[in-house]
């Protein structure tokens, strides 16, 4: 995601309101004021931030417009054109990326989410590649462990594209290892978030009949992240009647508010045992009328965060007509995707492999048990499947989605449907089975991650 703008820059009102309105998790009202305000802002600073906001609310095309007028005024300031280099990242155009990132270390070498950038833009070589740039960043950035939880994520990646696994390991694991010491993140309350989930939304519950908003419009794509959700929503979006939304904090944060204003207590024990008691219809209707103006222009919407599976029951409830996808992969290729990126500020779970086993086997009995009380209601699409036989696989989602086929489907690369997430490169390329049984690369190191599995009766192979 774009650097987010400096506390101490003066932006003018529009701007400022809009930053408010995103910042309070008002997406709507955020995204209609950034609208307002970009054809007459002229400022670095207002078009970033504009730039920002139209980025957190989903419509990249509008940022990307806002970060590369902030880069050309200001052509020599890394921050903004470090923000319009991600936004090129977003819109496929991977070379101008990896230009505006160099030139971000031009202007600062220590730029450690440049070099990061710069690391996954391309599959590197052994006679093209930044190794040697790198180590040298190591060695000056000292005990800096932010700088160097992302130099190491960014070797680990470079030794992984030339072959070299166990070098790719060792900076790997040095990296999450780092990043997980600097952490609060405990996994037992996930753990026991989902359990009780699980113990609310049970078969009695949901099999009830309910008044939820008629709305036909999202398609909800989720899971766990690096599980093919990317590569889905494009190929979805390349439809007529289907466009790209990304990555939506809506239902969650329309959930939040409307528990706030039916005063239900804020703490997450709390929402999940009173949440069945809300409106269903207003929570469904306020989520669809929260995606407005971004959504509307078609006859479907994706909403692609991943977190929504937490959330099946509440959907299924508040929009009984919307379409839910389930991506799922191996186990072992699921959470070594997810363990070798490095997520910001989201999925914390992801830095150590006992965490990310645990937090596995949760969100597996969670999908399990929504299968079990939802039957037929959840599309499930498998990620290898979807590699090794896109067609057949998309001619059946689309089946699913009560969707015609329509071949651009297969061509989604033409579409350059944008994406700002850790998959914005590989989608831009052509389907490949390369990263099936990647793990096997790492059978010794992953042991412990698969000792966990397996003792819940998980098959890894």
């Amino acid at each position: 995601m774009p650097d987010t703008p400096s506390k101490r820059t003066a932006l003018s009102p529009p701007v400022l309101d809009a930053l408010r309105h995103v910042r309070a998790g008002q997406l709507g009202p955020a995204l209609t004021l950034a609208r307002s305000a970009r054809d007459t802002a002229s400022t670095p600073p207002d078009l970033d931030t504009l730039g920002s906001v139209l980025s957190a609310c989903g419509d990249l095309p509008a940022a990307h417009l806002c970060f590369e007028r902030a880069a050309r005024v200001a052509p020599d300031t890394a921050h903004f054109i470090f923000n319009h280099a991600t936004s090129l990242r977003a819109m496929g155009d991977m070379a101008a990326a990896e230009t505006a990132f160099e030139r971000v270390l031009d202007l600062k070498p220590d730029d450690w989410d440049a070099h990061l950038a710069i690391s996954t833009l391309r599959s590197q070589t052994m006679d093209a590649n930044h190794l040697s740039r790198l180590q040298a960043a190591v060695a000056r950035a000292g005990s800096d462990p932010i700088a160097q939880v992302k130099l190491q994520y960014a070797l680990a990646k470079e030794y992984e594209d030339i072959g070299e696994h166990a070098s790719a390991f060792d900076h790997l694991s040095s990296g999450a290892d780092l990043r997980r010491r600097h952490s609060n993140y405990q996994v037992e309350n996930d753990v026991a978030a989902m359990a009780s989930i699980r113990e609310v939304f049970n078969e009695d519950l949901l099999s009830k009949a309910n008044a939820g908003c008629e709305s036909a419009e999202p398609i909800f794509i989720l899971g766990l992240p690096r599980t093919g959700s990317t590569l889905c929503e494009t190929i979805l979006a390349s439809h007529s009647e289907v466009q790209s939304c990304g990555e939506l904090q809506q239902f969650a944060v329309e959930l939040v508010q409307l528990a706030r204003n039916k005063a239900i207590g804020q703490g997450k024990q709390d929402l999940i045992r009173q949440s069945p008691n809300l409106p269903m219809q207003t929570l469904g209707q306020n989520y669809v009328d929260a995606t407005r103006p971004l959504t509307g222009s078609r006859a479907h919407f994706i909403d692609k965060m991943p977190l929504n599976f937490l959330y099946i029951g509440l959907i299924s409830m508040a929009l009984p007509n919307a379409r839910i996808i389930h991506l799922r992969r191996h186990p072992m290729d699921a959470c070594y995707a997810i363990y070798k990126t490095y997520f910001q500020q989201t999925y914390p779970y992801s830095y150590n492999l006992e965490d990310l086993g645990r937090y596995y086997l949760a969100y597996d009995e969670l999908m399990a048990h929504w299968e079990q009380v939802l039957p037929g209601k959840i599309i499930h699409v498998d990620y290898e499947a979807l590699v090794s036989d896109t067609e057949a696989t998309t001619r059946g989602l689309l089946k699913r989605c009560n969707l015609e086929w329509q071949p651009q489907c297969l061509e989604f690369q033409r579409a350059n449907v944008p994406t700002a997430t850790a998959s914005a490169s590989q989608v831009r390329q052509r389907v490949s089975t390369g990263s099936v049984g990647k793990w096997r690369n790492y059978r010794t190191q992953l042991e412990p991650l698969a000792q966990i599995l397996q003792s819940a009766g998980i098959e890894v192979g």
